[in-house]
């Protein structure tokens, strides 16, 4: 009995076909993974040089680099020039914006007088100020400008609304937003003190505003809170926390990001005295907006210190950067001290945007 070998099964030795080859397995591992073939012969030539582009670079977004992968192309670059050009240009169109509605207001109250330089005018502003009328002629067209100039940018990014003015609900606790808002008026305070010591009197813009608040606090508490609290801790949070210090987060240091967008936020109030007052706070809402990966906390907490300044003044009785003794003073060192050292340890804790600086 003859047995044919070579078409036994089973048996690759005895087989008509050549043998696989270690060639052919090193051929398939190369098709399959092209990367790790780039990376040795990477390595085999030396290490990776990183260019001036890789290290500023931002990061792009998810959306970003989701839309990209659908489309079949990179995913495009954050630019953080845009958001500096926003942010920074909106203030003296506000600051032109509000000139022409007021100097509407004069025309329209006054005639032609205030353009042939009447030296009531300044008497005339004062007294316009402490009506309703010119309460909302003095602050809404600044904060309407502020407001288009945040929405405005902000819908032509192609990350949603939401997401480019970081009004998500964040990372932390409800209950921590309390905390925060019960601490965010001591940073007031303190800085009107330290203030103080650095100037001998408020500027005149600061007592015309002190003088408007007296005289609203009284009969018109709700709207003036509305007009002075509610609304800039909306607005000015959405531009400059929103839009401006969201996107310098993610091409900057945080340090750098908040701090900028401090200055300019402080820069937006004009008046050199309370340029300076407003600079600790600013600093302070962009920590908050920055650890909790959201602006809704330093929204309601800067609502709540412009409330607080608002109340201040029923208690007090002349205008004044010192810090006083009376009962709203007193009982807002005794809650707020404690609820700011609390809110501190809040933000330094792990669970936020990271620690680097």
């Amino acid at each position: 009995m003859t047995i044919n070998e070579d078409s036994t099964d089973g048996d690759p030795a005895s087989s008509d076909s050549p043998p696989q080859t270690d060639k052919d397995f090193t051929l398939r591992t190369a098709d399959e993974k092209p990367d790790m073939r780039r990376d040795e012969s990477a390595t085999a030539a030396g290490p990776p040089v990183a260019t001036v582009d890789s290290a500023y670079a931002c990061p792009a977004p998810a959306e970003e680099v989701i839309a990209a992968e659908l489309a079949g192309g990179p995913a495009a670059k954050p630019r953080a020039w845009t958001a500096l050009l926003v942010g920074i240009l909106a203030i003296p169109v506000a600051a032109i914006v509000g000139g022409i509605v007021l100097a509407a207001a004069m025309l329209v109250s006054d005639g032609t007088a205030f353009l042939r330089g009447n030296p009531g005018m300044e008497t005339w502003l004062e007294d316009f100020a402490q009506t309703r009328f010119g309460l909302f002629v003095i602050i809404v067209p600044g904060q309407l400008v502020f407001l288009g100039a945040a929405l405005g940018a902000a819908w032509l990014s192609p990350q949603s609304l939401t997401g480019r003015l970081d009004l998500g609900r964040g990372r932390l606790p409800w209950w921590s937003w309390i905390v925060l808002m019960l601490g965010t008026p001591i940073i007031g305070v303190l800085s009107s003190h330290v203030l103080s010591l650095l100037v001998d009197d408020m500027s005149d813009q600061l007592k015309m505003v002190e003088a408007m608040m007296r005289t609203h606090v009284r009969d018109f508490p709700l709207g003036l809170i509305a007009l002075v609290a509610v609304v800039p801790g909306f607005v000015e949070e959405l531009l400059f926390r929103g839009y401006l210090q969201s996107r310098l987060l993610r091409c900057w240091p945080p340090l750098l990001a908040v701090g900028f967008s401090a200055l300019v936020f402080s820069v937006a109030h004009l008046d050199p005295v309370h340029v300076l007052g407003v600079i600790p706070l600013g600093l302070w809402l962009g920590t908050i907006a920055w650890r909790a990966a959201s602006i809704w906390p330093a929204i309601l907490c800067h609502a709540v210190n412009n409330a607080a300044a608002v109340t201040a003044t029923m208690f007090q009785d002349a205008s004044t950067l010192e810090l006083t003794w009376d009962p709203f003073s007193v009982t807002l060192l005794a809650v707020g001290g404690p609820a700011f050292l609390a809110s501190v340890g809040i933000l330094a804790r792990k669970g936020g945007r990271g620690f680097e600086i």
